[in-house]
């Protein structure tokens, strides 16, 4: 079964998307605002994760030049890792270019959505370092079997909804 998305953002009324550009309003802070009003319908939503794309987990964990890949696509089983009653934090990268630290981004598990290009050196390395992976096809961007792959995974951890959105994550901003 494939977990439900909801796609919850936010937004200036000027259509500016990342809020390091938005200006304060008056009497307050973009900060206070976003955390009284997004934040607090998110809760709402009792999701078990959330995802955003390469470029938005970039911001806040960096990443690596582009590795090389596989000349053609490789099947591999996807790699699970223990959650613990963790949130999942998802992220959408093809090429494996997320520089993670650790299995976890913010006390939650990571997940990387992977291309079938991805080199083993690659998967090894995010296996050793705790990351949980699940592939999206050839070129990375079948998300349809993404979402089949995440299905299993949080079937087996028994969990279904996940949180598509703008994130914040300390001083950092995650928007899809």
């Amino acid at each position: 079964m494939r977990p439900k998305i909801t796609c919850h953002m936010i937004t200036s009324l000027d259509g500016r998307l990342h809020p390091g550009r938005w200006s304060d309003p008056v009497g307050d802070t973009i900060d206070h605002l976003v955390t009284q009003h997004y934040d607090t319908t998110a809760e709402t939503f009792d999701a078990d994760g959330w995802i955003v794309g390469r470029k938005s987990m970039a911001e806040y964990l960096g990443e690596y030049d582009a590795p090389e890949l596989l000349a053609s696509p490789r099947s591999r089983p996807p790699h699970m890792v223990e959650r613990d009653g963790r949130q999942l934090a998802i992220v959408i990268d093809p090429s494996g270019r997320i520089a993670f630290d650790s299995g976890l981004v913010d006390g939650e598990q990571a997940v990387s959505i992977l291309s079938e290009r991805v080199s083993d050196e690659t998967l090894s390395q995010l296996r050793e370092k705790g990351v949980a992976y699940v592939f999206a096809g050839a070129d990375g961007h079948d998300l349809g079997l993404a979402l089949d792959w995440l299905g299993q995974m949080m079937e087996t951890y028994g969990t279904c909804c996940l949180r598509a959105a703008a994130r914040r994550t300390g001083p950092s901003w995650l928007p899809v």
